[in-house]
């Protein structure tokens, strides 16, 4: 996962990964934070698992403002090939 931050505006941006278990319930990992300011990337290899099974997984990708939330969207839903 990447996030750029493109613009020294003060605000920072985030991203984090949610995935989806076989009984439905939805489980958003930790958000990954760049502070590096304005002109930055940061990236990030991760891992799940969920002893529930994964069924589905996505990217979601957001601006803070200091620690809070300002905004966020989702990236495309990827099934789980296993299932």
């Amino acid at each position: 996962m990447e996030a750029r931050d493109y613009e020294a505006d003060g605000w920072h941006p985030a991203v984090r990964l949610v995935t989806k278990k076989s009984n439905g319930d939805t489980h958003a990992w930790q958000w990954h934070h760049n502070t590096a300011g304005a002109d930055t990337t940061r990236s990030w290899n991760t891992t799940a698992s969920d002893t529930g099974g994964i069924r589905k997984a996505w990217i979601q990708g957001a601006l803070f403002d200091g620690s809070k939330l300002v905004g966020y969207c989702n990236g495309g839903v990827r099934p789980n090939p296993i299932y």
